[in-house]
């Protein structure tokens, strides 16, 4: 497509621009996600719209793939064709913005890291991601109509070898047949640039195509949790039970100890648990989850803190020592935390079994909470704190966490419904 006289003089550095900045954006964007490969299918599995076959494909394969992408971009190799699968893939998160925003999902974006559904008293209207998108995409639709650029290996694969038709001596040019030679000259060095352009383009797609593939199986492996998977004795249908076993309702509580809304939930209710639980109304089941591993730095502390709280719970300790990590606990961001800390707060729990140490050190059931963080985001949720009751989840009159009152309320009618009639 033509462009005005002095727009045509400035394309290429235009395109030289947006062919840049496209692709620190996919590299970036790969970086953030690639630490975390197991986060990553949690953010596409909060999307609820792909099969759990192809979350996880998308989630280890993407972000290699991205890495790939933005690579191509800044050398500008392939540039027309890079540039056309990065409007696609700009088209398919738009798309998978939009449609989430027309169905209430409160979500982050994982666009650039982390994603997945918002915790608790967090919200979003999705405006920036879209308007950032939107500008993505007429980027790489620049770069598809206007593909050439200053500094761009596309130039040299165009140029190509030298040719020793360009030395040969086309005769005296103001005769019309070494006019007409010449342009024959010309038009075969055209077709030769465009051929060698096919190719490359073609090399470059199968190229990234099989880095998608290998990224897969190696984020896949990276998402395995080395060691044994060890179950802590105290489990109970992955979750760690407090309360009596003949209680009428089972409460699922599903937290993240450096979640602060998880901390807001316990200081608020931890007393009305502790009562619901000991008189024999509820038994709760903690799942204590690594869903915020990458909101500490270096990350990892959601992880460690729950581990520690399996080992404590090995000591019939994990009550004092989940009331501990929340009265102490850290802020996002912060390295959490560490591992002496974990253990001093367990002994004054009343962890003093030589083993627990090493169990939080060794971190010993860290597999065990990968595995039930992954059980978790398969059954939908999304947040912490998520409390539960039948496997529903049951919220307070704000929208958060329930209040005193309300678990209590909520506690009783679910007991009246299991309590077999008298009539």
């Amino acid at each position: 497509m033509p462009l005005p006289g002095p727009m045509r003089l400035a394309q290429p550095w235009i395109s030289l621009l947006v062919r840049l900045v496209l692709g620190v954006v996919w590299i970036v964007a790969a970086l953030q996600k690639l630490p975390d490969p197991a986060g990553f299918v949690r953010a596409v599995r909060a999307y609820q719209v792909v099969p759990e076959w192809l979350a996880h494909g998308i989630g280890y394969g993407l972000p290699v793939f991205e890495l790939a992408v933005g690579i191509a971009l800044v050398l500008g190799i392939g540039t027309r064709m890079v540039a056309a699968i990065s409007g696609l893939l700009f088209l398919v998160f738009l798309i998978g913005i939009i449609s989430a925003s027309a169905r209430g999902l409160q979500l982050e974006c994982g666009c650039f890291g982390g994603g997945g559904s918002l915790q608790q008293g967090q919200h979003t209207t999705y405006t920036l991601d879209i308007v950032r998108d939107v500008a993505l995409l007429i980027g790489a639709a620049w770069l598809v109509l206007w593909p050439a650029s200053r500094f761009a290996l596309d130039e040299v694969v165009r140029r190509g070898a030298p040719s020793h038709h360009r030395s040969e001596r086309v005769g005296p040019r103001r005769t019309k047949e070494a006019q007409r030679r010449l342009a024959e000259l010309q038009a075969k060095h055209e077709r030769e640039a465009r051929m060698r352009q096919l190719t490359t383009s073609g090399v470059v797609a199968i190229v990234l195509v099989a880095v998608g593939f290998a990224g897969i199986g190696i984020q896949a492996h990276r998402a395995k949790v080395s060691g044994p998977l060890v179950v802590p004795s105290s489990a109970v249908n992955n979750a760690i039970v407090v309360g009596k076993t003949s209680a009428p309702v089972t409460v699922d509580l599903y937290e993240d100890f450096i979640c602060p809304a998880c901390g807001a939930f316990e200081k608020q209710d931890a007393a009305t648990v502790t009562k619901l639980a000991t008189t024999g109304k509820a038994k709760f089941s903690y799942h204590v989850l690594g869903f915020l591993d990458r909101n500490s730095s270096p990350a990892g502390y959601s992880t460690r803190a729950a581990n520690a709280a399996a080992c404590a719970a090995d000591s019939a300790a994990f009550e004092k020592f989940h009331a501990l990590l929340y009265a102490n606990q850290p802020a996002e961001g912060s390295p959490g935390l560490s591992n002496a800390q974990l253990v001093a707060y367990g002994k004054k729990a009343g962890a003093t079994g030589p083993g627990f140490a090493s169990c939080v050190n060794d971190g010993t059931y860290k597999r065990w909470i990968g595995k039930i963080t992954d059980i978790a985001s398969k059954d939908g949720i999304g947040h912490t704190p998520t409390i539960a009751i039948d496997g529903k989840e049951i919220t307070g009159a704000g929208g958060g966490a329930p209040n005193p009152t309300e678990l209590t309320n909520a506690i009783t009618a679910a007991a009246k419904k299991a309590k077999p009639s008298t009539k």
